[in-house]
């Protein structure tokens, strides 16, 4: 009775330590990967304290199983006495007494024989749950091992989120940078293009006022007199302009022509970094999936309802070691019996 109180308030131990599981999601408020591993550690400890109920289970079968051997073997040796016994003694002609007494000794011994066939098949039957219960401490010990690696891939999964997340805020910041170069190449390509413009009337207008220094032709041929009004600095200014005209038109136009070029390796870069921030965005959504998916895999009500079948196959268990025990006890307390009524005689 002592064992079955200490079990019952074990498992009322365990009652009282799953109510805080359910009573958690209405307190701070915490994340989904600590409650994730909130809920996994409560279920390893449960695995835990479950695994050593059995262990204890299992060596009390071991030390029943032991004494029924010795309760065996003691009415295996009482029945060689008897027999023994049966076998010594003399028969006598005008005894009805001896005959009654070797009847009570031929009925003792059946008795006692089924006895035996009766301890026998409870040995059967202890040794048979003995081996279920070690099957069943095998397998809580692979749940367990699975929890434990379950805890350090949860681990794993929330340093890779958090590497995750930093990547992305470096592409998001790397994708700001390039599309404000973009804007500003743009700008200067607008700028560059005002500036053309502007240099080519400039040129236009260089080249119209050049041309007072040409010749005309009309009814008579004359030459321009050889000191004219122009100075000489303003006429080597336009020699010059006219023959770094092409020069410098080439060099605009090559630089124009780079600017496209330009801009589309940093649209390209630019899509390149869409790209990598859409796919650690798909990484991060699959990432979040997973650990709300393992969340609801191990759901409060989920665990209840396993703890619940638990409690109730170790009821089973401890009502087959309440009834062996049972039976031990009476066959102890007949043995007991004859072992009186044989020393009386």
């Amino acid at each position: 009775m002592s064992k079955e109180r200490s079990e019952v308030g074990s498992i009322n131990s365990q009652n009282e330590q799953e109510k805080p599981v359910e009573e958690k999601p209405k307190e701070a408020q915490p994340s989904g990967d600590e409650k994730m591993k909130q809920v996994l550690r409560q279920l390893f400890q449960d695995k835990q304290d479950l695994k050593k109920m059995l262990e204890n289970e299992i060596n009390e079968h071991k030390s029943d199983v032991n004494r029924i051997m010795e309760e065996r073997d003691s009415i295996q040796a009482e029945y060689k006495k008897l027999a023994e016994l049966l076998a010594n003694q003399q028969p006598v002609s005008s005894g009805s007494t001896q005959q009654q007494n070797t009847e009570d000794l031929k009925n003792q011994i059946n008795d006692l024989n089924g006895q035996i066939r009766a301890l026998k098949i409870q040995l059967n039957d202890a040794n048979l749950n003995q081996q279920v219960l070690q099957k069943q401490v095998d397998q809580y010990k692979l749940t367990v091992t699975g929890l434990e690696e379950d805890l350090t891939k949860a681990d794993s999964d929330k340093y890779q989120l958090a590497v995750t997340k930093t990547r992305v805020s470096q592409l998001e910041d790397e994708l700001r940078q390039k599309t404000r170069q973009i804007k500003e190449l743009e700008t200067a390509a607008k700028w560059n293009n005002h500036e053309l413009q502007k240099l080519k009337g400039q040129l236009t207008q260089a080249g119209a006022r050049s041309q007072i220094l040409g010749m005309e032709v009309g009814q008579t041929v004359s030459v321009a007199p050889r000191n004219s009004m122009l100075p000489s600095a303003a006429r080597n200014t336009f020699k010059e302009i006219e023959q770094r005209e092409p020069e410098n038109e080439n060099e605009i136009t090559v630089f124009i022509q780079e600017i496209p070029s330009k801009i589309r390796t940093l649209e390209d870069e630019r899509n390149s970094l869409n790209r990598q921030l859409s796919e650690f965005k798909r990484k991060f959504s699959k990432v979040k999936a997973q650990s709300t998916a393992k969340a609801n895999e191990l759901s409060p009500e989920k665990m209840e309802e396993t703890i619940k079948i638990l409690v109730f196959k170790n009821e089973k268990k401890k009502e087959i070691i309440e009834n062996l025990k049972s039976i031990a006890e009476r066959q102890h307390a007949a043995i007991l019996k004859l072992k009186a009524e044989s020393g009386k005689k």
